[in-house]
């Protein structure tokens, strides 16, 4: 018999071996993030992305309103830039009947956030605009640090639960703290994070259930838990109708008692916020084409509009359907060809006007990423945003290739063994946990893999596909049987070590900077792509907007 199988322990040992790992990883996130600074210097706002949510937070608690105008104009006395300024925002028609920009994350996040902030604020005083390093690295250490001892927590229970030794359970305390993106990007405010944190909570809730626990505590924390990672990743709802689905069969009262009132909690405050920011039901990344129909004309009828003031014909046109326009009225471009705005600043109101064979045809504004300047407008774009042209290329790269989930972080080929494992052999829970991972992992990898062109963009500039973030604790729970196999004999714990460790550098790699390209991008690994350019790679660069006064050159990453 070998030395490993003569060491296993209790669980409670078991998992105390985690307990060193996370104080060393917590240890070393503090020192993070009291160092965490952009590229230029004059912020601990890391990217366009994080911004954006930290626009929101800023301006409910100092504005009182999700409208974010003023804060991302606004210009640092010293350096004259726009530390504020962000690409991920959108502009449409407010409350107050006048265009706003508004970030484009969805607003549940940055609300929690904002109450945080808020109690800070009535602490210490500070504000993110007099005291942004100080405020920025307080709230990313709390709220981060917190998500990632949940997570540990988590782990810790199924380290408990499935390791059979010693020497898995340091393998899987090491990879947990060590060897994923989600203490990469915990130096910075991303929906990710959290949305990992309660899948790994939804997964230890089915779990409970499918061993016989019927505690209503239970079948709650497993709705809230699936609801609030949806909220967060939009692929995540098959985890949640998974989830749904699975506690009704399980038990039906408790599920009508416990689970459907904790995923209404969530709906509402997602659906609420969203309403409150945006006057809107759908979120901002639902509105990218155009409205109702508003009416239609014969092309041959009226002139082809032109920048400017709206013309006597379309004017009289219009008011036959019932649109009386201000003086103002004018006619602008968009970022499609065969697309016009009409816009009336003094109402605040725009339609679209569209040429389509031999009729013209408008619609209600409903494009809020198409506004003048935006990043998004086709031609925009730059480097990697622009897509990848080719299907194949993109899937390989996502894989294998530069951003390749197997390449950067070859421990999950154990999860792959071990969805096999459990599934030839394991329990009805062990094997119900492998068909959920792998058929959720299935799923979301063809969501994005057949995603059109502008989609195909490797999540940004970041140092990994973090679409795909928030099943790591499902692809660490299912690596478990893998992982006790390879303790049993000495070359399959060399095959252990090793990915372990191209792992870490993986995540280490980016520790300071998390919106920046993974080292085989640089090393030049996977396929070529056309959609990045020389000039706007730069290693170790940022997606910030770097807005200078000669010709407000930028450099834009993340989506």
């Amino acid at each position: 018999m070998n030395t490993l199988d003569r060491t296993n322990l209790d669980g409670s040992r078991r998992s105390g071996k985690l307990v060193l790992w996370s104080l060393v990883a917590l240890a070393l996130f503090a020192a993070r993030v009291s160092q965490v600074t952009s590229k230029t210097g004059d912020s601990a706002m890391l990217s366009a992305n994080d911004r954006s949510r930290w626009c929101t937070v800023r301006a409910l608690v100092e504005n009182g309103t999700y409208q974010i105008d003023s804060i991302i104009r606004e210009r640092d006395p010293s350096s004259g830039r726009r530390i504020w300024h962000t690409i991920d925002r959108v502009r449409h028609r407010g409350w107050d009947g006048r265009e706003h920009d508004y970030s484009s994350k969805p607003p549940l996040f940055p609300t929690l956030l904002a109450g945080e902030y808020w109690l800070i604020h009535q602490c210490t005083g500070w504000t993110l605009a007099s005291e942004p390093f100080l405020v920025v690295r307080w709230m990313v250490g709390l709220t981060n640090g917190l998500l990632l001892v949940a997570f540990w927590w988590a782990v810790a229970r199924w380290i408990d639960r499935w390791c059979e030794h010693r020497w898995s359970a340091h393998l899987l305390a090491a990879m947990a703290t060590f060897g994923t993106f989600l203490t990469t990007f915990a130096v910075t405010i991303n929906n990710h994070l959290p949305a990992a944190v309660t899948a790994a909570w939804t997964l230890e809730a089915l779990v409970l259930v499918a061993r016989g626990d019927r505690r209503w505590s239970v079948f709650a924390l497993g709705g809230i838990m699936a609801a609030l990672t949806a909220a967060n990743e939009l692929p995540a709802l098959s985890l949640l109708a998974a989830s749904l689905i699975y506690l009704a069969w399980s038990d039906w009262k408790r599920w009508l008692s416990g689970t459907v009132p904790a995923v209404l909690l969530v709906a509402a405050a997602f659906f609420g916020t969203n309403y409150a920011a945006h006057g809107s039901w759908r979120p901002p990344y639902a509105h990218r084409g155009e409205g109702r129909v508003v009416a239609q004309w014969q092309r041959a009828t009226l002139p082809s509009p032109r920048p400017g003031p709206v013309g006597s014909a379309w004017r009289t046109a219009l008011k036959k359907e019932g649109i009386e326009l201000s003086s103002v009225a004018r006619w602008e471009t968009t970022g499609h060809p065969n697309r016009w705005a009409l816009f009336d600043r003094p109402s605040g109101r725009r339609w679209a006007l569209r040429s389509r064979d031999s009729s013209w045809t408008l619609f209600e504004w409903d494009d809020w990423y198409d506004y003048a300047g935006s990043y998004w407008r086709e031609g925009n774009r730059r480097g990697i945003d622009r897509g990848e042209p080719s299907a194949l290329v993109y899937a390989w790269n996502v894989l294998i290739g530069h951003h390749g989930i197997f390449s950067l972080t070859p421990f999950w080929l154990l999860s792959l063994a071990g969805v096999w494992i459990w599934w030839r052999g394991g329990g009805s829970v062990e094997r119900n946990v492998a068909l959920l991972t792998a058929a959720l992992s299935v799923v979301c990898l063809v969501f994005f893999l057949t995603r059109p062109q502008i989609d195909r963009n490797y999540g940004g500039m970041t140092s990994g596909f973090r679409w795909l973030f928030w099943l790591i604790p499902l692809w660490l729970a299912v690596s478990i049987p893998a992982v006790t196999a390879c303790g049993r004999q000495r070359w399959k714990r060399g095959f252990a070590y090793g990915v372990l460790a191209v792992s870490v550098f993986s995540a280490s790699f980016g520790a300071n900077q998390p919106w920046s390209h993974p080292w085989l991008y640089w090393c030049g690994w996977g396929l070529e792509t056309s959609a990045q350019s020389d000039d706007e790679a730069v290693p170790g660069g940022t997606s910030e907007d770097v807005d200078s006064s000669a010709g407000k050159r930028r450099l834009h990453g993340s989506a």
